[in-house]
């Protein structure tokens, strides 16, 4: 939204691991997902390591379960000026 920045995923595991990457394959943010009582969801803060907002721009995600199965996807972020 205009006023929350977040993305939330949805579905997951009980025990995953979250990459993002740019376009060009930079890793901006390995997120790791641990929690049955959140029903499988995990709120990223649109955060790279470096605890910055990320760019808008087109982002790969690649979620990893424990058990070796892996979802890639792709997503657009868009940063509204205030």
């Amino acid at each position: 939204t205009t006023t929350a920045k977040q993305i939330k995923f949805v579905n997951l595991p009980a025990s995953a691991t979250i990459r993002i990457y740019t376009t060009s394959g930079v890793l901006v943010r390995a997120l790791r997902h641990e929690s049955v009582a959140q029903n499988g969801e995990f709120i990223w803060d649109v955060r790279n390591r470096n605890n910055q907002f990320v760019a808008s721009g087109v982002y790969f995600y690649h979620v990893t379960a424990e058990n070796g199965e892996t979802v890639v996807g792709r997503m657009t972020i868009i940063n509204y000026a205030q």
